[in-house]
């Protein structure tokens, strides 16, 4: 039962320590290239994975060999058989971690005795001796690997000093065997105490130094030693596999490492999640440990830190699967079973360590919250055309295009050609042509005044959520020549305020104008500046009038003293004035600059399109369709004002993974009148019009 409590401390310690680290080393994050950890494990590189379950396995047989030999050494001959030995090394793989200061691998002791019927006196000299040679073998690779550097010119005082610290706990380790615990046995013996305890206390000290004694005599700490250097290059060999398979898609610099940080990383973690720190598996200490090492060589911590965290699920899944394999072996062969009864005292104690535990995953609950508000971690399945299947609903749109006398074209983003890029359609005939191409997501198309360029973001990485508004470049692509021009880093939301100026918003914080004559940029509005708008609120969609250069933008209400929802939307002219105008999201200016459109609250599936006047700030609803597609999102009205283009979803809601569609609407008639564009189950998000 006290193992039951300590666990549940333990697990709510982690989550603690984790929140903590990711708070901490998140506060250099860079947002334009940092992943979630979900997208770190998922772009893993599965072969890499392969090899280090592989070289585990190995590993674990020859920890199994090893064991053998020094329990046959020890009892003279007598011990399980490899197979035994196997799942008894699975199971200690497994539980190494799971309590602190590796206190975990007494559970070795516990099966190979309840188990096997071994001496507990042999089990302790060769978990003992084994634990030593671990450091015995860690001291030999970081002499080897010092050497290795002195020979290539490259050395470093650093792994020197590692060596010199692994070097005293070896001698610790190798003197508290042969010298200090017979002392300790000799001094125990003159105690004047009695109690029956304490005798069996000294006895199984007596015996355990005895079974050192028989395995110095055997002549079998060569072939130890042999043993564990090949288990440490196993172990670290793998783990370097598995930390480039984590940070080769993801961070560039740690990947492109040199072996000798990496291996002084590793190690670090290991002896910090040796530390008697009550943590679960030692998430957390073994993070902090390899980050401070990585941090201290020059490296980003939140990288390090994340990068580490990925390597540790990985190692410790692998290794908790493989050690359920070998506990479930291991009770269905011994069928070995035990009741206690749990007294009032156990129940308090439990429930003191529920709540510890409740604490700690509550913390981590919120960072994980925070993660995935930065959306989804993988882009949305490809989809498939509609149009056979839909054939009657596509004439009738193309019909109703025909109708409506149209000439021009629609540009929206969609990932139905393998991820998001830029498309066209031309009115009316319907055609659609793909204007990128390129790997990473591309949205938020706008076409300038004339119809002859168009603005659009492009991801920093294949795939960015966006919800993530800084990891984004934001381009112009002339529509006649397909030259493409890169106007700005870390940008988004991109918008036309005139034929010669284009609006963005920059590192997810500023909303700024870049003059294409003059190539320079002004900062039009930021948070905290000239304005009541707390320091670092996150904005999205802004917008800005192309006469007045009033800015309007979506923020949380709270910075904007509005109180019926979370986001609201906000208007700041240059004479410094900020009003809040409604709850909701995207709000922008129409082509004229006469009025304003913004998705807010209500309609039919939750959303529904609102014109606001500028002066009054007035909010009449103007379109909620009538169809199952009537969630509505992302209102742009035509060049001549006349029509107006825009999303809508069956009601899922995420803006770059739900099957939107592509909808046309001529601005005052009834809402049963839009015309559906698109018809494709993949993400079709973000449309604008232009009309010759």
């Amino acid at each position: 039962m006290k193992t039951l409590t300590r666990l549940i401390v333990a697990g709510g310690v982690s989550a603690m320590i984790i929140t903590l680290m990711l708070k901490l080393f998140g506060t250099d994050v860079d947002d334009a290239t940092r992943p979630s950890l979900l997208q770190l494990l998922k772009d893993t590189v599965r072969a890499s994975i392969a090899i280090y379950i592989v070289l585990t396995i190995f590993g674990l047989l020859l920890r199994a060999i090893r064991y053998r030999i020094l329990v046959k050494a020890s009892s003279v001959g007598e011990a399980p058989s490899l197979f035994q030995f196997g799942l008894v090394t699975g199971v200690r793989n497994m539980m190494v971690d799971l309590l602190p200061a590796r206190l975990g691998e007494l559970i070795y002791v516990a099966l190979l005795n309840r188990g096997y019927a071994v001496k507990a006196s042999h089990c302790l000299s060769s978990l003992s001796i084994a634990v030593v040679f671990d450091f015995i073998a860690l001291a030999f690779i970081i002499f080897i690997s010092g050497l290795i550097l002195v020979l290539t010119g490259d050395a470093k005082v650093w792994i020197w000093i590692t060596f010199a610290l692994v070097l005293v706990v070896v001698t610790i380790g190798v003197l508290s065997l042969t010298v200090f615990l017979p002392h300790v046995i000799h001094l125990l013996k003159r105690l004047p105490v009695r109690h029956k305890w304490f005798k069996a206390m000294i006895s199984l000290a007596e015996q355990l130094n005895d079974s050192i004694l028989t395995c110095r005599r055997a002549g079998v700490f060569g072939s130890v030693f042999l043993l564990s250097v090949t288990i440490r290059v196993l172990k670290y060999a793998g783990l370097f596999i598995l930390f480039l398979a984590v940070a080769s898609p993801a961070f560039t610099q740690l990947a492109e490492a040199p072996w000798e940080k990496v291996l002084a990383a590793l190690v670090g973690a290991e002896i910090s999640a040796s530390l008697p720190i009550p943590t679960l598996m030692s998430f957390g200490t073994y993070e902090t440990g390899g980050t401070l090492t990585l941090a201290a060589l020059g490296f980003s911590a939140s990288d390090s830190f994340l990068a580490l965290l990925g390597v540790h699920v990985w190692s410790q899944s692998i290794d908790y699967g493989l050690g359920l394999i070998c506990l479930l072996l291991f009770v269905f062969l011994v069928r070995s079973t035990q009741s206690t009864a749990m007294h009032r005292t156990e129940k308090l104690k439990i429930a003191a360590a529920m709540f510890v535990f409740l604490v700690g995953c509550f913390f981590l609950a919120l960072q994980y919250r925070s993660h995935l508000k930065l959306g989804s971690s993988s882009a949305p399945p490809v989809g498939e055309s509609l149009i056979e299947a839909m054939q009657p609903e596509v004439q009738s749109s193309l019909t109703s295009l025909s109708g409506k006398g149209i000439d021009g074209f629609v540009v929206w983003s969609s990932n139905r050609f393998g991820n998001h890029d830029i498309l066209k359609m031309n009115l009316p005939s319907g055609k659609i042509e793909q204007l990128t191409t390129h790997p990473h997501t591309e949205t938020w198309p706008r076409i300038s005044a004339d119809g002859r360029k168009l603005v659009f973001a492009r991801s920093r990485e294949t795939w960015v959520s966006q919800r993530n508004s800084v990891a984004w470049n934001v381009w112009i692509k002339d529509l006649g020549t397909g030259v493409e021009t890169k106007i700005t880093d870390t940008a988004s939301y991109p918008f036309w305020v005139d034929e010669n100026v284009i609006g963005y918003l920059k590192d997810g914080q500023s909303i700024h104008q870049y003059n294409l004559l003059t190539n320079k940029s002004e900062i039009l509005f930021m948070p905290g500046q000239n304005n009541a708008v707390p320091l670092d609120s996150p904005l999205s969609s802004p917008d800005i009038h192309p006469l007045t250069a009033a800015v309007v933008f979506t923020t949380r209400q709270t910075a904007l003293n509005l109180n019926t929802g979370f986001w609201g939307t906000g208007l700041w002219q240059q004479n410094h004035q900020l009003d809040g105008v409604l709850d909701g999201c995207e709000l922008n200016w129409s082509y004229n600059g006469d009025r304003l459109y913004q998705v807010g609250h209500g309609g039919k599936q939750k959303t529904m399109f609102y014109e606001i006047d500028p002066e009054t700030l007035q909010a009449t609803p103007l379109l909620d369709l009538p169809g199952e597609y009537s969630h509505e999102y992302w209102p742009e009205d035509s060049n001549d004002g006349k029509y107006l283009v825009f999303g809508a979803s069956k009601g899922d809601h995420e803006h770059d993974t739900a099957d939107y569609e592509i909808f046309l609407w001529e601005i005052g008639q009834p809402a049963s009148d839009a015309t559906r564009l698109t018809f494709h189950t993949g993400n079709d998000n973000w449309p604008d019009i232009f009309v010759e």
